[in-house]
Parts: C-alpha cells; sequence; structure tokens
C-alpha cells in the first residue's frame, strides 16, 4: 500500500513562535512558505513514514496534498505572484487549485502544546 504526501523546502527556516498573551500560551508562525519547491513522496508502510518525518529539516514541511496535474516536484509560490506572473514558470501555491487529495491518503496532526 503506498501513501503519498508532500514535503515542502524553503530557503528560509520554516519555524513557530511561542507567545504570551493575556496571561496564555500561544504558538503562532514564525515564518511562512512563500517561495521553495514542493516534492511528492510515496511510502509504502508507516514505518517508511517514520524514517522519512525523522529527516525532515528545519526549512521543510510537510503537507497531504499532491501537486493535481501529477507532477512530482514543482517550485513552490504565492499565489498572487503566481497570478501576477512573478512567480517561477510551472510554480504551484498551496492552495486547492494546485493540490488535490490523493486517493489513499495520510491525515497528519500537529500538537504544539
Amino acid at each position: 500500500m503506498n501513501y503519498l504526501f508532500t514535503r515542502y523546502t524553503s530557503p528560509r527556516t520554516l519555524a513557530k513562535r511561542l507567545r504570551r498573551q493575556q496571561g496564555e500560551h500561544r504558538w503562532e508562525a514564525a515564518a511562512n512558505l512563500s517561495k521553495g519547491r514542493a516534492d511528492v513522496l510515496s511510502v509504502n508502510s508507516l514505518e517508511a513514514l517514520a524514517e522519512r518525518l525523522e529527516k525532515v529539516t528545519q526549512k521543510q514541511a510537510v503537507g497531504v496534498g499532491v501537486i493535481r496535474d501529477g507532477r512530482t516536484t514543482a517550485p513552490v509560490a504565492l499565489k498572487a505572484a503566481i497570478e501576477e506572473g512573478t512567480a517561477p514558470a510551472e510554480a504551484i501555491a498551496r492552495s486547492v487549485e494546485h493540490l488535490e487529495m490523493p486517493s489513499r491518503g495520510l491525515l497528519f496532526i500537529d500538537v504544539d502544546d
């Protein structure tokens, strides 16, 4: 059984920042993926998935959607940059116009607390 997911790589560190606001701690994005590369990856077991996830760096993120047109790699840009024509050729945005759920997918849960 193969599972598909996408690894995003940014030229900058992708991180979250812990802030204290009105006596509560909250996580917020400290850097967003506005340009970089998307690579669709396939694993055939949850053990193989765990091995891939252990290798994710601070400049990478993982998503469950895959590139809609079937490519396995593409540059990533903001949707506005694509619409304005200032994005790299063949760039995708992380949006429903460019991504879809694979027929057999994964569900990732991100827990910060």
